[in-house]
């Protein structure tokens, strides 16, 4: 699955006369509004939700033991050993 992100720049001035306006800009947690000095990026503005989803996908991705699991795992998927969700659930069940 793709994310495209929606980037806007603006300068640093720009950015202090719109501060207050960047939570409503922000609610799209796709969106990036990346503060910009001296034509350099500086800062990126992301909104809450986007930061926590950010700070989640690091945990996941720093855990050696649960990567080796989902790793092994779509090896598995890829080598036709994968069972349907109807096989599972009757795995489960049982």
């Amino acid at each position: 699955m793709e994310r495209t992100l929606d980037i806007e720049d603006v300068t640093i001035s720009q950015a202090r006369e719109k501060f207050t306006k960047f939570p409503q800009e922000l609610t799209c947690k796709d969106k990036v509004i990346k503060v910009t000095s001296n034509k350099h990026p500086v800062l990126a503005l992301i909104s809450w939700e986007f930061f926590e989803n950010i700070m989640e996908t690091l945990e996941i991705l720093s855990d050696k033991e649960l990567m080796t699991m989902l790793d092994r795992s779509v090896k598995e998927s890829e080598s036709g050993k994968a069972i349907s969700w109807d096989e599972a659930k009757k795995e489960l069940s049982k």
